[in-house]
């Protein structure tokens, strides 16, 4: 019972870090994005867009100019979307000044129920027992993966 608490927690964790770390590289990508587009974009503009090219070759580097613009719009977007994750997630919803439904709306909250008899405290016993069951049974499959790709390695 104790090593899936400590499962739960160390895989709560990661996963808190993994937001973080995708996060913050996800920002870095922002400003580098806009400065490989101004480094790169005029030395593109000069060397196809010229007479000599043929209308394959101009087309392909206006439809990769496009793309890398369209992608430069959406991550402001994503990344406000992962910081809004993180922030649930440390338990502090990102509140907004605008009303939109579908980012606006918070995670489902979970509603404690007031155990009144002996059947529901049986009900919920169980319920904790069945997760922390499937919880030990998954880390150990997931030991005895781990040691076999060691032993082969």
């Amino acid at each position: 019972m104790e090593s899936s608490k400590i499962v739960l927690k160390v895989t709560v964790i990661i996963h808190f870090i993994l937001i973080v770390c995708f996060f913050v590289l996800h920002c870095i990508t922002i400003g580098q994005d806009m400065l490989f587009i101004g480094i790169y974009q005029p030395i593109g503009d000069a060397t196809y867009e010229v007479p000599k090219q043929p209308n394959t070759v101009k087309n392909v580097y206006r439809f990769s100019l496009g793309i890398c613009i369209l992608n430069l719009i959406i991550k402001p977007v994503t990344a406000f979307l992962m910081y809004k994750v993180w922030q649930e997630r440390r338990g502090k919803p990102v509140q907004l000044p605008c009303n939109i439904p579908w980012i606006v709306a918070s995670a489902p909250t979970i509603k404690r129920k007031k155990r009144s008899s002996n059947s529901s405290e049986a009900d919920s016993e169980m319920e904790t027992d069945l997760v922390a069951g499937i919880i030990t049974i998954l880390t150990d499959q997931l030991k005895g993966v781990l040691i076999e790709q060691l032993r082969d390695w």
